[in-house]
């Protein structure tokens, strides 16, 4: 990767890291916060958090699958600096509410608010900003900067969950993990430090070497076995410490969009760059429809005393299984001549 692309992009990595140490710094005390607003006492488990949860994600889900291929394909017409206002401005009112206060109305507002904006802004800045770096980077280095791109958003996650672990609740606000190891504010942010500081690292400096290495589509598929394993180990999590060893597999995490972008970014030209991410981000998005319809209720039912028999990750290891799916059809992965793709594309747009 040529240096002089890196200081041509710094405008948009530096947007991506300001959005991304917002949405990070909330993140660990998200969870205190719901459950202090809608569940009784000291329930930490309540079906009620789970609910909201999963129907945030089903709304949400269903807004940005129909939102971001119209705007990844406005993106095209009108220019990516200037969809990018929409997601910025409106992601400022909802954290605001809660920063007003955090009591059970407040937070119902914030909720709301959150959910309406979110069906329209969620993924926008992931999505502009990778049409961004495809338009303008060609060839073999557009995948290392889609590793570089993505790197810099969890590096932002790095700095906010650091000061979020630091950070009282009040002074940031004024997944089964919790249920069944009693995780608080602290010990969420400690963990996505973790996450976030093997995750960069990877995506900054092994993803492109393995690129180089092994190519985009093993890349891929290696990301998804590591997947697997992680939330496998995690399904049958038997101490608190569990989550902490299985951050080892982070990386995979971290493998998977750069690997998707960059496979599909190469199929198209430059003029539907914006289309080709819209398109990927509204799958996503679907994705994000099904998965809570599923899950929310699978953990919310193994969580509670009404659960056919004990095994409280059982929802997780479903996950697993999804994702050895994902892994056994990436290997039957082939490549996808452009008008192929394009009229996908168009037909989905």
């Amino acid at each position: 990767m040529e240096e002089y692309r890196i200081g041509e992009l710094r405008h948009i990595l530096t947007m991506v890291f300001l959005s991304g140490f917002a949405i990070f710094l909330v993140r660990p005390v998200m969870t205190d916060v719901t459950v202090a607003a809608v569940c009784s006492g000291i329930n930490d488990s309540c079906s009620l958090a789970v609910y909201l949860t999963g129907v945030q994600q089903v709304t949400v889900g269903l807004g940005t699958m129909v939102m971001m291929p119209v705007i990844g394909s406005l993106s095209d017409r009108y220019g990516i600096k200037a969809l990018l206002t929409l997601p910025m401005c409106l992601s400022i009112l909802p954290p605001a509410i809660l920063g007003y206060r955090r009591d059970t109305n407040f937070f119902f507002a914030f909720y709301i608010t959150k959910t309406l904006f979110d069906m329209v802004c969620r993924g926008a800045v992931d999505c502009l900003s990778q049409a961004y770096v495809a338009k303008n980077v060609q060839g073999k280095k557009r995948i290392a900067m889609f590793g570089v791109l993505a790197g810099v958003k969890t590096i932002s996650g790095v700095f906010a969950t650091f000061s979020a672990r630091f950070l009282p609740v009040a002074s940031t606000f004024q997944y089964s993990m919790k249920a069944r190891f009693g995780f608080k504010k602290n010990d969420f942010a400690e963990l996505f430090l973790l996450d976030h500081i093997i995750g960069s690292t990877s995506q900054l400096f092994i993803l492109p070497i393995l690129v180089s290495a092994i190519g985009e589509r093993w890349v891929l598929s290696t990301g998804l076995l590591m997947e697997f394993l992680n939330a496998a180990c995690l399904s049958v999590a038997w101490s608190a410490w569990v989550p902490y060893a299985t951050t080892v597999l982070v990386p995979g995490a971290m493998f998977v969009m750069p690997s998707i972008c960059g496979i599909a970014s190469r199929q198209v030209g430059s003029g539907e760059q914006g289309k080709v991410q819209g398109c990927l981000a509204g799958v996503k998005s679907l994705a994000g429809v099904l998965a809570p319809c599923i899950f929310s209720p699978l953990t919310a039912l193994f969580l509670s005393e009404n659960a056919p028999f004990y095994f409280p990750g059982f929802s997780l290891l479903c996950i697993a299984f999804s994702l050895m799916i994902g892994f056994l059809l990436s290997l039957l992965l082939k490549d996808l001549h452009s008008p192929l793709v394009n009229k996908a594309i168009n037909k989905t747009s």
